[in-house]
């Protein structure tokens, strides 16, 4: 990175974190964006409308253990409008930039109950947000037969909103399998990450 260019980053980088500490940026219930990953850890310990299968006997301290391992595993869960999914964090220099919210999946069997779950998502962010600003064609069954393994394809997706967050709905392929996912996420930290990505590029 030039240092020009590097300097206008870290400053970018100051001032936000400065913004967030007088007015966080909600991403999810209690959850921040910027959050580190213990924060996040003990907020989802202590929400209880986060599914953590910890187990009815272990220990506070085990509980809190489990739930480390858990989310850092993808592996605690939510209910957005009747769609069961699992919550993914991602983190930028233990600081929280993503949410995916990954809804229930089919086996290029069943793509209107998989359309029905990612109808739900759609249902939910609109009510939030508004009607989407990019709507994409009808999804087909030959459509997702023919996506690249570990890629998405957004169907429906909301602009970043004065918080500075937007929202994508889509699926997601993975090995004989897809599933509809919800992504929340904090827009300029994803915009740093492509422009440092860009950046290591040019070496």
């Amino acid at each position: 990175m030039k240092p020009i260019r590097r300097l206008a980053v870290l400053l970018a980088a100051s001032l936000v974190s400065a913004a967030l500490a007088e007015a966080p940026i909600r991403a999810y219930r209690d959850i921040n964006f910027g959050d580190s990953a213990e924060v996040v850890v003990q907020k989802v310990f202590e929400d209880p409308s986060i599914a953590v299968p910890t187990g009815s006997y272990a220990t506070d301290s085990r509980k809190l253990e489990l739930t480390r391992q858990l989310v850092n595993m993808g592996a605690v869960f939510v209910n957005i409008g009747g769609t069961r999914c699992n919550l993914e964090f991602e983190f930028n220099d233990d600081k929280l930039y993503r949410i995916r919210f990954n809804g229930e999946g089919g086996n290029f069997i069943a793509l209107e109950l998989d359309t029905w779950y990612r109808d739900n998502l759609v249902e939910v962010i609109t009510r939030a947000h508004g009607q989407p600003t990019a709507v994409a064609a009808p999804i087909t069954l030959s459509d997702l037969r023919q996506m690249r393994e570990d890629s998405v394809v957004w169907t429906h997706e909301w602009r970043t909103n004065s918080e500075g967050v937007a929202y994508k709905i889509g699926f997601v392929k993975t090995t004989n399998r897809y599933y509809s996912t919800l992504w929340v996420e904090w827009s300029w930290m994803v915009d740093y990450i492509d422009s440092s990505q860009d950046d290591a590029e040019d070496f």
